[in-house]
């Protein structure tokens, strides 16, 4: 993920960007626990509506591939597609990705 091109394609200094993303990591726990709460109580609507937050969020702030992953758990939940373990470890991944990339750049930035 390149910080820089997504805070351009945001028309954000590139700061402004890195703020929006510590805040959004700060409440990623909260949607992360969102979506496997609803999965796991078997709350299909509620696992749909956690699901489009993130999916809102993460397209925000230029996270493809973690939209895409939050968009198949919203069609899962919508009863569209057999619910797939895998789909969730993706999320899992892309979550840690995303954490690593941020603490990669504050190091590298002091």
């Amino acid at each position: 993920m390149d910080f820089k091109k997504a805070a351009e394609s945001m028309q954000l200094p590139l700061d402004d960007y890195l703020s929006l993303v510590q805040k959004f990591l700060e409440r990623l726990p909260q949607y992360r626990e969102g979506i496997f709460s609803a999965k796991n109580s078997g709350d299909m609507k509620r696992l749909a509506a956690e699901a489009h937050k993130l999916k809102g969020v993460a397209l925000n702030l230029r996270f493809e591939e973690l939209a895409e992953c939050a968009k198949k758990i919203e069609i899962i939940a919508k009863g569209e597609a057999q619910i797939a373990d895998d789909v969730f470890g993706m999320l899992e991944h892309l979550i840690m990705e995303i954490k690593q990339l941020m603490l990669a750049k504050e190091n590298r930035d002091g």
